[in-house]
């Protein structure tokens, strides 16, 4: 994983690229901004096509399904609440039902994409006030 980015004076993190790379070839590309305004939309790609989330993509109403050789695909579904709802009600089913793990994010990929936070981080230089060293 590389970043690269810039802090504020204060040394919060203004803006952040971040490249992923993975031993099985696929990779991610990652863009954050304080400072721009960004579209707040995701793609993912595949094999035989991609993914357009629309704005804003932690809570989106439209994706757009491209498939190889097809016409693109328009799914729309009202969205749950709005922001993080949908992390909220998957916690509040797993309490209920005595669950101390999701089955839809497991502890191990919370801890993964933590630490991929952590690592870029650290290349940007930034500095959590939760951080016992600061």
């Amino acid at each position: 994983m590389t970043a690269t980015g810039s802090r504020y004076e204060t040394g919060a993190d203004a803006e952040a690229g971040l490249l992923l790379g993975y031993d099985d070839g696929r990779s991610a590309t990652l863009l954050t901004s304080l400072r721009q305004a960004l579209p707040g939309q995701a793609r993912v790609f595949g094999t035989t096509g991609w993914i357009d989330v629309l704005p804003r993509f932690h809570h989106p109403a439209t994706i757009v399904l491209h498939r190889a050789g097809a016409e693109p695909e328009t799914i729309t579904r009202p969205p749950a609440g709005a922001g993080y709802s949908h992390e909220l009600i998957e916690v509040v089913e797993c309490l209920r039902a005595g669950r101390t793990e999701s089955a839809v994010m497991p502890l191990a990929d919370t801890l993964a994409v933590q630490d991929v936070l952590g690592r870029a981080a650290d290349q940007l230089g930034v500095q959590h006030a939760e951080d016992p060293d600061f």
